[in-house]
């Protein structure tokens, strides 16, 4: 039987920011990047395609492109749905995936180009 030994570097302090995405599309912001964005009820999903970049940004709940962020049922984290946007822009959602999270400006950003947690990981193995 193999083990393998956790190295603490790895493991996310719940202070920063983390934005995830399902399986299927959904994503999923972490109470910190939840905190960042100033707790919205939604959000405007928006990406650059040049440098591969998602953004979110507080959007009032009554703009018809905003997305709602429902917390789960712990109240860990927050789910805005993203199936759509995910296939609109060629974001695989195969496999579920989460990234460090940044605010610039009133936008929290979330670059793809960049290795997952998971595949960071996954390289240090």
């Amino acid at each position: 039987m193999e083990f393998e030994v956790f190295d603490k570097r790895v493991a996310i302090s719940p202070s920063e920011p983390v934005v995830g995405i399902q399986k299927g599309g959904v994503f999923t912001l972490n109470r910190a990047a939840f905190e960042l964005l100033g707790k919205p009820v939604a959000v405007e999903l928006m990406f650059n395609r040049a440098k591969k970049v998602i953004g979110f940004r507080a959007a009032p709940k009554v703009l018809p492109h905003a997305y709602s962020v429902r917390p789960n049922s712990a109240g860990s984290t927050y789910q805005v749905s993203g199936s759509a946007f995910a296939r609109y822009y060629g974001i695989s959602t195969e496999k579920g995936r989460r990234w460090r999270a940044e605010l610039v400006g009133k936008i929290l950003t979330v670059d793809t180009t960049q290795p997952s947690l998971q595949d960071r990981y996954a390289m240090r193995s």
